[in-house]
Order: structure tokens, then C-alpha cells, then sequence
């Protein structure tokens, strides 16, 4: 065992940890490596806790204690070289491959994966372990790389375990920084490109400064072979990391690692200063420990980002103010700054905006009226030279002189001197000017939405953010700046407005050190005590798709005081996510009438009891909920249940109402309801319910305890207890009814939907919320939750809110107030795209005629203003994102301007759907021609309909378009002469597709003991007793005259069990037919075998299988004329066909085929018998196909053979079964 090497694999769910260890595991010559999977309880017979890591992703990495005192082995106790390796996968790539049954599992969730994704992207760097990027990788690569580190890079992979954030100190990096390594050897030289005020400077240390030039004018190389790294004239051994200074600034170092490791390369090693800087106020300064505690609240703002799916740059930040960082390339010169009140820099630039109200809220607190904006600062440096006019820090010795000094009196001697340096500062840009530096529209996004996510969780803690900087990369998808309290303006939510950021310093100076020590300490406990309390994967992680900053984002867009913009408000929908807005809307019925219910009372009558007027008012929405309340009541067989049926072959309906038992519910789920909605009542009947068709109601009352039997018991279970059973037997959609403000049209209880959706166990998937919902500001409320779906009923019903008030508040309309609208007809085909507002929406669902908005007029016109040609609308629809709209209008008037019915060029009218092909079919039907004669004689159809069934039998598959088409077209020729519509036909269809099957009684076919044989009555039975007897070991015993009984007995065991396995106590039954009604009755499982000729079943569609089979040399299959006529197949036309008697006509068909015989020149007639028959007493038939024996029957009726078909030899007989009895 000792022999072995193991490496851990780790990483987040759905990496493939498990398949890349087998795969590592079961390759030949891996070099005696053992792959074991993170969690894997083998790893203990090896020594090693190999789930260390996984337990660190529920710890914080603030929590110093815990992750310094966890020692990561490298060696298994046999003393075994363990190498720790984590995979990272993207997360949108891990959701495409998560199986379906797992996507309702929490851990599998966008939110979580994003989240633990970040957690061991900190661990390995915490620990100095391997990120392995495997997104697009093979198995093969994926073990090729995994290799290439244990056999090719073991050294690095050491060095990089030596250098995480657990270990790294500033001490490790100075020690292995090049320059201090080149500075006792390099032989001082003279020193170019000093800054002008080095003369001022007498005690600088001289070899320092040349070391800075020597490694910044040098090229370095490294020499994997020798383990060097050269710069210019000096090799430096590589026996650890090697760090380069790559940039520095006021408050951070940032250091690459040079020594040519491949596992460092695209990391950034950056150290924290203790330093602190005010651009508005030109003034610097240092403070001890500073930098731990800007550290400590980085990873504070880290641990916001990863719970709300952002991203940041660094990974993993020590105690110490070390900090390991993806380098980022390309960095724009912008820092990005949001505002929401009217603080610092704009206060002091704009003269008077404070007072002025169109800006500023007139709530004296400063907040902008417009709410947080975005602001782009072009990153000045903080000081130029007067004569240069050249930045000073870019002079690569400004830090040593800077450090030589100490921050603060360098500031004093050199900066705040006119003759060396001039101030400067960030300046505001032009958004104009910067479209190919940044990405505008996603830095905005992750800005606002980073801004608000500050805030959500600033709430919790009583603060306030007003206005933070940011620094993004080009594309604005990556932060790569510090984020913690020194970048942003923080007050507490009190009456002081204690402040919490940098104005402390700003304004106290020197004075204020420990001042602002102690408020940004206390800022880090206060939140490190509000993680531990709320951890991440005990609370947030089962919210599934709603976010803290979805609520901050609300609250902004209700505020009344505020005025935001129609972009803005866009663009915060956007951040916000565009949850699709979906209502469900009622009619509750007793006696057959519509009513209004108040409180489980029905209070009044509406649309004069007239349920059809009221469907037809609710008919515009697609889903509706009909309730049965005298079934609610306790009656049964009542007159709504009836007119529910009927209402659900046409509309999109739920129902609920006295479905107490499962036939109640099969009776209506088989009516085609969508969904049934049913009291909390028995577990059991809920069990056996398909959960997709099924809403569970649950009446509470302001307690949420449960109410049963009408609402009238008071069972005193919490909801939340009752939810918990309802989910132990599958229930995944609710419906939550609020009967205290049930029809009073009083506003819905929102403290006690809030605190009652937040407990509600994600498994619920949909909640239906009812009972109140009397206004816009009651729908926006209840979108706000993503699970949830507001019941409309009485506000529609009392006038509360019109119809076109409520599509108006799902949709999300663009920056011009408009949305996108297609226009389909009652058969689906498109007529065209119009743009509609608000007030065309409003008056398309009073008026039910399409109104549109006219972006060349100006103005909402009606469709069809000016030509008549107005558009019937019938229903609208919402798209999943709640930005374009689907109306289906009834109408065969033209849509576009040129009098087309559509504004879209389509081939044909005909080629959208049957429907459309009906209606064209119908339009010939009172004309004199083919298709009008028959429609008006549907019989004529059906026989066509029979005719053209033969023929798609028959024809091969390169025609069966051909042949289907036209028995389609005769099927519609009929039902449109017998008055059934496609639409007709569809009802039916989706009713059946709606059908909850088996649901009181499971469809179980029965296995019958009995063999049913089919054997001929007629024709060749010698032939048929023949084979039964010689081959299959049974006797048949036939009657004589009109005695049709026949009976069979089993001569030869041995025989029989070759071909028949049957059960104990079996029974054999022989049933007697004509050959060509067997195979018929064997598809259809009446038969379980037949006895007859190949040429039988091969004429019809192949539902058999073949159990054995001998030859019959003694027939054959002919095609046979009159004796001596001429028969000239090229002669054949499509204008003159000729007519073939056919009893076989799937063989008669393929000869013709074979020999080059057009099927359009010629016309099969299938028969059911005595073929010759036809060509005997008149010459309408040219040919027939016949069996042919021993051609007597031929002679007699001067008949002849004109071409064989099948010859002698080739037909068999045979015992045939259904063609999937051996599966059954």
C-alpha cells in the first residue's frame, strides 16, 4: 500500500468528482495512484479524514480560529504522498447535466451551486490547493492535467501548498520577494530615471533603489532543467515561490509569482496597507492594523457577493491582510461609483441641489428622487508632476522614498509641495465616451445589484449605504477592487445617523485614528455575528429563487416619494429578475348561477346569474378556477359539476368544490379539467392523486390554523404542520385562501403572508394565494414572491380592478412603454405583430377588438379602423418573462395592410394546420366539383376513407406521404359533411389527454391460461389440419354440414412444447375464420396464434411473429388474365388506369413496383375473395391476383397465368403469435 499515491478529489456537486476517480482508477499504469472522492469512507483505511474540506464550506473564513487550526496532511499515516485537488465546473454547465430528478434537490439549485462554487474557490486557494477549471474538459484531459501535476509539477505543487492564506504571511512574501533576494548580490551601478525630488532624500538606501531598476529593466526567464530563474546577469535557484512586485498603490501591494509555477500563473498575491486616503480631501494617512480589519470586512462583503451570485476576483484573504486574487489583465481606467443620497462629491460640486426637489426628496434625508444612480470616474492619478505632468506614483521608485519617510510626512515634504506635485484626483467621464473601454449596460447591472445586495444586508443590521465605488473588468461581469467599509459611506438607522465609513476620518483627521478603528471593528463583529447566526445553508439556501435584494429592490420601486425614470425602473426589473406575473381567476356557482362570496357566504348574484356571460368575461384569461360551492356545501350530482364538465371542453379550467371522494375526481379530471382543486382532507385520497393535476386549498384564518368542512371547523393545526404532511405524500402546488378578508375587498394580510411564504418549505413549488386582492399595489405584492400566484375573483367581479388594469401590471413594458404582441388566429397560424401600451390594452379587453398603438401615428387606433377589418379577440396570453404578449383573435377578415391574412409571406394558407385546411376544404363544399360532391355525401368519404386506408398499407414508404395525404383529406371531407369541426376534434383530444387514466380502477390486463389457435374454415383446411398435426403435434377435429365446432387434442407433447409454453392447467381452444380475418384478430389479442399461409399475413401491416414456418411447394401467387389477351404495361396512362382485382395487395403491389409499373397508371381493388371472378363476366378488370394450385379453376374460366408473382417454393405455411407476446 505504501507504494501508492493518493489524491482527493474535491469540488463542488455535480463536478464529476466520481467519475473522473473511476476513470483515474481504471486506467492501466497510472503510475500506482489511487483516486479517492472527497467524503469517501475508504479514505479512513488510509489514514486521512478526506471530508476536511467539505466541512469548511459551512464555516466563514473570518472565523480565523477554525480554519488556522485545520491542518490539511499531506501524507496518509502509511506515510503516503497525498495530493489535494479540487475540479470547478460552471455552473450553468452543471445544471444542463443535473439529472431531472435532482433539480429540485436544494444543493443543486443555481443559488447554491454558485455559492459553494466560491466557497472552494477560497478553500483551495485558503489552502494552496489546485483549481482545476474543467468546464469543457474530457475525462481524459481532465486525468492527463490531474497526471501532469503529480508526475510533471510535484515541486510546484508543493510550493503552492506552502504559499495559501493560511500560511502566507507579508513576512514570506518579502523574504521570497526577487528584489530583496537580488539585493545582497547585485553590484550597485548608477541609478536612472530618479524623480526630482530625490535630492531631498539623503539617507534612501541606494542599493534598494538600483535593485527596483535592475528587476523592472530585465527580462526574466526560467530554466525548468536547472530549477533557475535568470534575470539579466543573475540565476536565482527555484526552491520556493518567487514573487515580483507588479503594481502598487495607496493601499495595496499586488505581487506576482515569477519562478514559472503553472499552478500560480494566473494569480495575483496582493497585500493590504495599513493605510488610509482621501481624493476629495487631499489628505493620507496610516493606521495600525488597518489593513486586518479592511481585510476582515472584505471577506464580510465576499461572503454578501457569493450568496446572491456575484463575482469577485479575490479568493481567499487571510487575518493578516493577504489576499490571493485572479490577476485580471485587462483593467479599465474607471471606477465605478453609485449614489442614492446626495453626499460628498456631488454635494459639494452642484451649487443648490440639495434644494432643489426635482432632484433631491424633499424628505430633508438627501436621497435622490430618481434613486441610486450610476456615475463613471476616470481614474486620475492622485498626483502629477508640475513639469512632467506625469504621474508620481508611476515613477517605480515613489514607495521606497514614500516608505523612507513614513505616508504622512511624505505627504507633508514632498506631495503637498506645488514645486514636486500637484494634486489631481478622479474626474467624472461621459458614459459617450467609453462604449468600447467598458461594458455599460452589464457594469450598471452589477453595480445597482451589487449596491442593493449591500443594502439587504445592511437592513438586517440597522445601516444605511449611501453611495459606494467600485471597480469592475471590461466586461463588468468580475469586481477585482477591494469592497469593505473604506469604499463606501455607512450610517446606522438611528437619529444620529451614527457614521460608520470614512467621513470619520475625513473630517477628524489624525485626531480620529482610533475613532475609526473602533466603528469599523464594531461593523465587522456586529455582521460576523448576524452570519454565524443566519448561515447560509440553514436559511438563505431554501429560498430558492428569491433573493434578499429582490425585497430591497421592491421597496425602492413602491416608494411613492420617489420619481425613477422608466429605463432605471427597467433596468432595477431587470436586477430583480422578470418572474413571470401570472393570476388565476374565479367564478364561484350555486344553483347553477355565478355568485360572490364573502367569508365562505355567498352574499350576491353577479352577470344576472348568467354563467355563459360570465365565461365570456373571464374567457380573455387562460387560466380559470370554476367552483362548485353547492358540492362545497355537501351536495352531490350537483347542476354546476355539469356545466363545469362542459365549460372544460372548451376553456383552460381548474375546479374544486365537494370532491371528496376518488371517483369525483376521476369524473372531472376525465372531463379534461387541468388541475382539481381539493380541500386539505384525507392523505390517503391525496396519495393517489397525479400530483401534476392536483391543488391542495388550505383555508386559514388570521391564526393560519386550518379550517375544514366548509371553513366551519376550526381544526387548530398550524398551516405549516399541515404543509409538512402534505409533502410527505407529494404535494407540490397549494392554494392558501385567507378567509378573514376573503371578498371584503379590504386589502390582503401582508405581515401575515410575508412571515407565512418565508416558512413554507421549498418543496412547494406553487402557492396560490386568495382571499382580499383588491388592488395593483395587492398583485405587486404578491409577485414580489416568486412562488406565488395571486386568485382574482371578486375585485373583477365588483369593479375593483378592469381586466385590462391587470394584464397592464404583469407585463413589463420597454423604455418607450410598449410591449410586442403577436397576433394569431383560432387555428394557430400567425396574422401578424403589432405594439400596444397601456391604454391599448385597456380598451382591447373592454371592447374584446384588438387596439394597438401606432409608433408612426402616435396614438392607439383600433385594427381595422379604416378598412373594417376589425380583429375579434378572444384571449390573451403572457410570455414566460412577462415582456410580450400572444392575443388570439377570431376573425377571417385580412390582418395585414395589403389585404393578405397575414403580414408574414406564407406559401399557402393551407399549410398551417387542419383547421385551416378544413375551413379550405368547406369553402368547396357547395360547389359541383369532387370535393363538394362528396363532402355533401359524407357515406361516399367513408368509402374513399376505406379505399385509401388499402392503399397506405400497401404502397412502399417512399409514397406513403402521398397515400396519407389523401386519406387525411377524405377524413376531412367527411367530417366536414357530417358537421364536426377540427375544433370539435380537439376538444375531444385534449379532454382525453387530460384523462387521469387508472385512476380508480388500474387498466391490469389479465394473462389468460388459454391458447386460442385461428385456423382457416374454408379454403385449404387439408393443408391446415395437415401442418397442425405433422408439425405442431395437435389433431383437429372438424364437423360435418353447418356445424362449426371444432375441437383439438394434443398428440405429441414434445411437438406441442417446442412452440407453445403454456401454463399449468391450461386450456386449447381452436376458433375457425376466413384467413383473411385472422390477422385482424390476432392484432387485436382475440387470438393468441393462427395457422395459415404466409401470403395471408404479409398482405397486412406486420403484427406478428413468426413461430414456425415450412414450406408449401404445391401454390403459387399468380397474376391472371383472360386466356390469349394482350397485356401491355407501357401502355398504361394516368388518364386511362387500368383495374386489377386484388385479394393480396401488398404482393401485388411491390411486383408492380418491381418491374417499373407506375402506380398512377393503374388502380388495385381490394377483395375479399374469388379474385378470377372479376375478369370472368365483364372486361372492366384487366387483371386479378389469385392463389394458384392446380390450375383447374383457371382452365374452367379460360383464364391464364400472366406473370407469377410468388412461385412454387416460396409460400409457406406457419404458426404465427402477436408480434410482442414474448414481452408480455
Amino acid at each position: 500500500m505504501s507504494n501508492y499515491d493518493v489524491i482527493c478529489v474535491l469540488g463542488n456537486r455535480g463536478c464529476g468528482k466520481s467519475r473522473v476517480c473511476q476513470w483515474i482508477n481504471s486506467q492501466q499504469g497510472n503510475g500506482n495512484i489511487i483516486a479517492i472522492e472527497s467524503g469517501d469512507p475508504s479514505a479512513s483505511s488510509y489514514g486521512f479524514d478526506s471530508n476536511l474540506i467539505n466541512q469548511l464550506v459551512f464555516e466563514y473564513p473570518f472565523d480565523d480560529e477554525i480554519f488556522k487550526n485545520t491542518i490539511l496532511p499531506d501524507r496518509t499515516s502509511a506515510d503516503q504522498r497525498i495530493y489535494w485537488i479540487i475540479l470547478d465546473c460552471d455552473v450553468d454547465t452543471i445544471l444542463k447535466r443535473t439529472p431531472t430528478a435532482l433539480k429540485q434537490d436544494v444543493w443543486y439549485t443555481r443559488k447554491a451551486l454558485h455559492y459553494y462554487q466560491q466557497r472552494y474557490r477560497q478553500l483551495g486557494a485558503h489552502f494552496g490547493i489546485p483549481f482545476l477549471a474543467i468546464t469543457n474538459s474530457t475525462l481524459e484531459e481532465i486525468s492527463h492535467e490531474i497526471f501532469s501535476i503529480i508526475h510533471n509539477d510535484s515541486k510546484f505543487y508543493e510550493h503552492y501548498r506552502r504559499i495559501g492564506t493560511q500560511i502566507l504571511t507579508y513576512d514570506i512574501i518579502e523574504k521570497h520577494d526577487i528584489e530583496n533576494q537580488l539585493h545582497s548580490i547585485i553590484r550597485l551601478d548608477e541609478i536612472p530615471d530618479l524623480p526630482e525630488y530625490a535630492h531631498e532624500f539623503t539617507n534612501i538606501d541606494q542599493r534598494k533603489l538600483y535593485t527596483k531598476w535592475y528587476v523592472n529593466s530585465q527580462s526574466c526567464e526560467t530554466n525548468s532543467e536547472r530549477s533557475i530563474l535568470r534575470i539579466g546577469e543573475y540565476d536565482l535557484p527555484i526552491t520556493g515561490p518567487i514573487f515580483k512586485l507588479a503594481t502598487e498603490g495607496e493601499s495595496k501591494k499586488i505581487y506576482k509569482e515569477i519562478s514559472g509555477n503553472p499552478l500560480t500563473k494566473n494569480l495575483a498575491f496582493i497585500v493590504l496597507k495599513s493605510t488610509i486616503y482621501s481624493h476629495s480631501k487631499q489628505i493620507t494617512g496610516e493606521i495600525n492594523s488597518l489593513g486586518s480589519i479592511r481585510a476582515c470586512g472584505s471577506q464580510l462583503f465576499l461572503e454578501m457577493m457569493w450568496r446572491n451570485g456575484l463575482k469577485h476576483a479575490y479568493r481567499s484573504i487571510s487575518a493578516h491582510g493577504i489576499i490571493i486574487s485572479d490577476f485580471v489583465k485587462e483593467i479599465s481606467p474607471m471606477e465605478i461609483i453609485v449614489k442614492r443620497y446626495c453626499e460628498g462629491t456631488d454635494k459639494n460640486s452642484y451649487y443648490g441641489i440639495l434644494t432643489n426637489e426635482n432632484i433631491v426628496s424633499p424628505r430633508s434625508n438627501g436621497e435622490y428622487r430618481s434613486g441610486p444612480y450610476v456615475r463613471f470616474d476616470w481614474r486620475n492619478p492622485n498626483h502629477i508632476s508640475p513639469s512632467t505632468k506625469q504621474a508620481l506614483n508611476e515613477n517605480m521608485y515613489y514607495y521606497i522614498y514614500e516608505q523612507s519617510l513614513g505616508k504622512e510626512e511624505f505627504f507633508k515634504k514632498i506631495l503637498a509641495d506645488k514645486q514636486y506635485a500637484l494634486p489631481m484626483g478622479d474626474k467624472n467621464i461621459s458614459e459617450d465616451l467609453l462604449t468600447d473601454v467598458i461594458h455599460l449596460k452589464q457594469t450598471k447591472f452589477a453595480v445597482l445589484k451589487m449596491f442593493m445586495v449591500i443594502q439587504s444586508y445592511f437592513s438586517r443590521v440597522n445601516f444605511l449605504i449611501k453611495d459606494v465605488c467600485f471597480m469592475l473588468n471590461r466586461t463588468g461581469e468580475q469586481f477585482w477592487s477591494e469592497i469593505n467599509q473604506d469604499c463606501m459611506r455607512i450610517t446606522m438607522k438611528d437619529e444620529n445617523q451614527t457614521k460608520f465609513d470614512k467621513d470619520i476620518w475625513r473630517t477628524g483627521g489624525s485626531k480620529s485614528r482610533e475613532q475609526i478603528l473602533q466603528k469599523w471593528t464594531d461593523f465587522n463583529e456586529m455582521f460576523q455575528e448576524y452570519f454565524r447566526k443566519n448561515r447560509f445553508h440553514q436559511t438563505e439556501l431554501f429560498d430558492l429563487n428569491s433573493y434578499f435584494y429582490q425585497e430591497e429592490i421592491h421597496r425602492l420601486l413602491t416608494d411613492t416619494d420617489l420619481r425613477i425614470p422608466k429605463h432605471l425602473q427597467d433596468l432595477w426589473l431587470n436586477i430583480q429578475g422578470k418572474t413571470s406575473r401570472r393570476v388565476l381567476v374565479t367564478m364561484d356557482m350555486f344553483n347553477g348561477q355565478p355568485v360572490l362570496v364573502k367569508s365562505s357566504q355567498v352574499c350576491e348574484i353577479h352577470s344576472s346569474g348568467d354563467y355563459l356571460k360570465a365565461m365570456e368575461k373571464l374567457a380573455i384569461f387562460p387560466d380559470i378556477l370554476v367552483v362548485d360551492l353547492n358540492g362545497a356545501f355537501g351536495e352531490v350530482d350537483t347542476v354546476n359539476r355539469r356545466i363545469i364538465k362542459q365549460l372544460a371542453l372548451k376553456y383552460h379550467v381548474h375546479t374544486g368544490g365537494g370532491l371528496r371522494t376518488i371517483d369525483d375526481l376521476e369524473e372531472m379530471l376525465n372531463s379534461g379539467i387541468r388541475r382539481c382543486v381539493m380541500a386539505s382532507g384525507e392523505d390517503s385520497l391525496i396519495e393517489k392523486i397525479p400530483k401534476d393535476r392536483l391543488i391542495v386549498e388550505i383555508s386559514v384564518n388570521e391564526k393560519n390554523e386550518v379550517l375544514i368542512h366548509g371553513r366551519r371547523t376550526n381544526t387548530h393545526v398550524n398551516i405549516l404542520t399541515r404543509l409538512h404532511q402534505l409533502i410527505g405524500v407529494g404535494v407540490r402546488v397549494i392554494s392558501i385562501t385567507l378567509v378573514q378578508t376573503e371578498g371584503h375587498l379590504s386589502g390582503i394580510p401582508r405581515q401575515q403572508i410575508r412571515e407565512l411564504i418565508s416558512q413554507i418549505p421549498y418543496e412547494i413549488e406553487k402557492i396560490y394565494i386568495a382571499g382580499g386582492v383588491s388592488s395593483l399595489d395587492d398583485l405587486d405584492y404578491l409577485w414580489s414572491f416568486p412562488r406565488v400566484i395571486p386568485v382574482l375573483g371578486s375585485a373583477i367581479w365588483k369593479n375593483k380592478l378592469t381586466i385590462g388594469q391587470i394584464y397592464n401590471r404583469m407585463l413589463y413594458f420597454d423604455e418607450n412603454g410598449l410591449v410586442p404582441a403577436i397576433i394569431q388566429d383560432v387555428n394557430g397560424s400567425v396574422k401578424g405583430l403589432v405594439y400596444m401600451n397601456d391604454k391599448s390594452i385597456e380598451k382591447t379587453c373592454e371592447n374584446r377588438v384588438l387596439y394597438r398603438y401606432s409608433r408612426k401615428l402616435q396614438r392607439v387606433i383600433m385594427k381595422g379602423e379604416m378598412s373594417g377589418d376589425q380583429q375579434q379577440v378572444i384571449q390573451l396570453s403572457v410570455d414566460c418573462d412577462s415582456d410580450a404578449l400572444l392575443i388570439t383573435v377570431d376573425s377571417n377578415k385580412p390582418f395585414c395592410h395589403t389585404g393578405n391574412h397575414s403580414c408574414f409571406n406564407v406559401q399557402t394558407s393551407l399549410k398551417a394546420n387542419f383547421a385551416i385546411l378544413a375551413d379550405h376544404i368547406k369553402s368547396r363544399m357547395s360547389t359541383d366539383s369532387y370535393t363538394g360532391k362528396i363532402q355533401r355525401n359524407p357515406s361516399l368519404a367513408l368509402v374513399k376513407i376505406m379505399e385509401e386506408l388499402w392503399e397506405i398499407v400497401a404502397c412502399h414508404n417512399d409514397n406513403q406521404t402521398d397515400e396519407c395525404s389523401d386519406m387525411i383529406a377524405h377524413l376531412i371531407m367527411y367530417l366536414n359533411g357530417m358537421g364536426i369541426s377540427i375544433e370539435d376534434i380537439c376538444n375531444e383530444l385534449n379532454r382525453r389527454r387530460w384523462m387521469a387514466k387508472g385512476l380508480t380502477t388500474p387498466m391490469i390486463e389479465q394473462k389468460s391460461k388459454e391458447i386460442i389457435i385461428g385456423i382457416t374454415s374454408s379454403k385449404y383446411t387439408d393443408k391446415t389440419d395437415r401442418f397442425a398435426e405433422e408439425e405442431l403435434g395437435i389433431r383437429i377435429r372438424r364437423q360435418s354440414g353447418r356445424n362449426f365446432h371444432v375441437s383439438g387434442q394434443i398428440i405429441d407433447r414434445d411437438k406441442f412444447s417446442k412452440y407453445f409454453h403454456p401454463d399449468a392447467n391450461f386450456q386449447l381452444t381452436l376458433f375457425s375464420s376466413k384467413p383473411k380475418d385472422m390477422i385482424w384478430l390476432l392484432a387485436t389479442k382475440r387470438l393468441t396464434h393462427i395457422i395459415t399461409f404466409d401470403s395471408v399475413v404479409k398482405n397486412y401491416p406486420k403484427t406478428y411473429a413468426t413461430v414456425h414456418e415450412i414450406v408449401d411447394p404445391t401454390i403459387c401467387l399468380a397474376l391472371v388474365r383472360r386466356s390469349g389477351e394482350s397485356i401491355e404495361p407501357a401502355k398504361w396512362t394516368k388518364t386511362n388506369k387500368v383495374l386489377i382485382a386484388s385479394e393480396y395487395i401488398c404482393q401485388t403491389t411491390r411486383f408492380l413496383e418491381e418491374h417499373h409499373i407506375h402506380r398512377h397508371t393503374y388502380h388495385l381493388d381490394k377483395i375479399s375473395g374469388a379474385s378470377e371472378a372479376f375478369l370472368v363476366n365483364t372486361k372492366k378488370y384487366l387483371l386479378a391476383d389469385t392463389i394458384v394450385e392446380s390450375g383447374r379453376t383457371l382452365e374452367q374460366n379460360q383464364l391464364e397465368i400472366w406473370n407469377i408473382i410468388v412461385p412454387r417454393g416460396e409460400i409457406r405455411i406457419g404458426l404465427y403469435e402477436y408480434i410482442f407476446a414474448k414481452n408480455e
